[in-house]
């Protein structure tokens, strides 16, 4: 496996590691504890200090580092919050993009192994393509911070989950692929949906989608569209949603708020094809010309005792 790894980055950063968590030190000119405290951020697993782990591509990370907080952009905990939230994130997508060219070479019949030369060869382009995406989100992100004026300020929104209904039967009943292909199509589906509408898609939580929406009305449309879609498309089974109203923070690209909870608890206990809301949001709903909300019996559910929600139909129906 080690060998392994080393050979995989040798073909996408032209050399193989061989510094020390001392030597990295000494060429950075920073402290080996907080560089391995940045390491365990990043989500990888801490290297013994003799263990020539790291590689020259970090000490341009480093340098990097540095100089932003040089200039006054970032202190040490900022640069420790960044660190572990593009880890996070970053470890995602280029595990995401493993899979896609690794399916890719199954399906052609070729070796595994042969994903690295592949990648190895397509590095440049796909490297401009994630920096491409990067920036735009970067852009959207800081005109939003920016909107909302007060730093760390809270914001209403509507928060929604959707989730497939019978995801632990049917993955019991059917192939690891069949499952991959749901879930695919399911974040594919929602994405869109959100993104046409303006919201934005915060999370994928196995077979269940986290997105916002500013506005509750236009929240509550693309909630009763998602369902109606599942109901009609061959590659979806029926999902569910819950949509609740209220004040979330936001937490390096998540969100944080009594409202997300409410929103999961909501979609757990909706039935097939249904969508279920809070009560801030059916009051907000009320008026809205196209939906019709309707309050059904309170239930308990963890953290709710006395949930009580609201089915919302088109008027349509």
């Amino acid at each position: 496996m080690a060998d392994l790894a080393a050979e995989t980055h040798r073909a996408l950063f032209g050399s193989a590691p061989g510094i020390t968590g001392p030597d990295l030190a000494e060429l950075t000119s920073t402290d080996v504890d907080r560089n391995r405290e940045l390491w365990r951020a990043l989500g990888f697993p801490v290297p013994d200090g003799d263990d020539p782990a790291h590689a020259a591509d970090e000490v341009a990370a480093l340098g990097a580092l540095g100089r932003l907080q040089e200039a006054g952009v970032i202190d040490d905990a900022v640069a420790l919050q960044l660190t572990r939230s593009m880890g996070r994130a970053l470890a995602g997508i280029a595990r995401a993009q493993a899979e896609v060219f690794e399916q890719l070479a199954v399906t052609a019949g070729a070796d595994p192994r042969a994903l690295v030369g592949t990648l190895a060869g397509v590095l440049p382009d796909l490297e401009s393509l994630v920096v491409f995406v990067w920036r735009r989100h970067l852009s959207a992100a800081v005109a939003d911070v920016i909107a909302i004026g007060e730093p760390g300020a809270l914001r209403s929104v509507a928060v929604g989950f959707v989730d497939v209904t019978g995801f632990t039967e049917l993955s019991r009943a059917h192939p690891v692929e069949v499952v991959r292909h749901v879930i695919r199509n399911l974040e594919a589906r929602v994405t869109d949906a959100v993104s046409a509408v303006g919201g934005r898609v915060v999370s994928t939580l196995g077979d269940a989608v986290l997105f916002t929406v500013a506005d509750v009305a236009t929240a509550a449309h693309l909630a009763l569209d998602l369902v109606a879609l599942a109901a009609v498309d061959a590659d979806l089974p029926p999902v569910r949603v819950g949509l609740a109203h209220g004040e979330v923070l936001s937490h390096h690209g998540d969100i944080l708020g009594p409202v997300v909870n409410l929103a999961a608890r909501l979609s757990e206990v909706a039935r097939p094809g249904t969508v279920l809301v809070d009560r801030e949001a059916a009051a907000a709903l009320r008026t809205v010309d196209g939906v019709v909300v309707r309050r059904i019996p309170r239930i308990s559910v963890r953290g709710y005792a006395h949930l009580e929600p609201w089915v919302l139909r088109s008027t349509a129906d």
